[in-house]
């Protein structure tokens, strides 16, 4: 004992138990929530050791988009999945971090534009309507609408297509396929949901079909995006670890 308390000796770390999910969850973010679970995407916003920034819409903001949109994009997982990165940021930016102008990279990879007029902050064409509700791997912002990225232009200048990847969940070892339209210079990378590389290969890719062994050795439980990109093309699929 000490004169002003007392020391508990752990044998582990102590972790917040809140995360930027449990806000959700525990704020009545309904159809956020039921979306974040049909793209598997709730391992990824609990992890006690992300750090997150998430632009949540609420349960309005999903009701005022078009007849039909928001059950097509339950019914196609890789769109939903593309939508809801596209509100998530892959470190904590409180109101006080963000300014007038900015522009912050989303997990989707496309970036949001931030606005602010006096005591008013927009994210894209959204308003803020609560800023700053922190959790243990985050911060959430609500939001009054859907964050819908920009389409991904597709022409005959961009070199890959044609991209799957499997076995899909995987547990050791994962495979890319893609198809190159012209020889060019290709990184293959996978990431975590929080933009880290966990592996990376660089070679150049002639024209043709091509299959790349994707190694899992190492890369706990989860979900982690495989990202092929060349000098005009990027392409992002999801792969689940089992």
């Amino acid at each position: 004992m000490s004169d002003n308390g007392v020391v508990h000796v752990l044998n582990g770390v102590v972790l917040p138990t809140e995360t930027v999910a449990d806000v959700a969850i525990n704020n009545g973010f309904n159809t956020l929530v039921t979306a974040v679970v049909a793209a598997e995407l709730l391992p990824a916003l609990t992890n006690p050791f992300a750090t997150l920034t998430v632009f949540a819409p609420t349960d309005a903001a999903f009701d005022a988009l078009p007849e039909g949109v928001l059950d097509g994009l339950l019914a196609d997982i890789p769109a939903l999945t593309d939508v809801l990165l596209y509100h998530v940021v892959g470190s904590v930016a409180l109101s006080t971090d963000l300014s007038d102008g900015q522009m912050i990279e989303t997990l989707q990879g496309q970036d949001i534009d931030v606005s602010i007029m006096g005591t008013s902050v927009m994210i894209n064409e959204s308003n803020v309507t609560g800023a700053d509700n922190q959790a243990g791997n985050g911060v959430v912002h609500i939001i009054d609408a859907v964050l819908i990225p920009e389409p991904t232009s597709v022409n005959d200048n961009n070199s890959i297509s044609g991209v799957s990847v499997y076995p899909n969940p995987a547990e050791e070892l994962a495979f890319v396929e893609f198809n190159m339209n012209k020889q060019e210079q290709t990184t293959i990378r996978i990431t975590d949901l929080s933009g880290k590389t966990l592996y990376v290969k660089t070679s150049s890719i002639g024209a043709g079909q091509h299959r790349v062994e994707l190694p899992l050795n190492g890369l706990s439980k989860g979900m982690y995006l495989v990202e092929l990109t060349t000098n005009t093309s990027t392409s992002v699929n999801k792969l689940s670890v089992k």
